[in-house]
């Protein structure tokens, strides 16, 4: 078994999504998304390596910086930045 921690991926959802939100128009791949396809490929290479698996150079930049940080620090960038990304929570 692997669990794999994504960062921005590309599936149709994401793109209606950005597309309801604002932040994307007509049917262009998500910036900085890493295609399905590839997150199968990664996936499939790394089943012998779990028990966890950080997928794309990206987020395994990302997470070296995260681990670097007190964890209060890292849980309010993780916040801010999904914030950023999806918009604010709705009330």
């Amino acid at each position: 078994m692997l669990g794999l921690i994504l960062g921005k991926t590309d599936p149709p959802a994401l793109r209606r999504l950005e597309r309801d939100l604002g932040t994307a128009t007509g049917d262009a791949p998500p910036t900085n998304a890493a295609t399905v396809d590839d997150v199968i490929a990664e996936a499939f290479e790394n089943l012998g390596n779990g028990p966890t698996h950080v997928v794309g150079e990206t987020m395994r930049a990302g997470m070296q910086m995260l681990t670097s940080l007190p964890r209060n620090d890292a849980a309010q960038l993780m916040m801010a930045a999904s914030a950023a990304s999806m918009g604010p929570g709705k009330n």
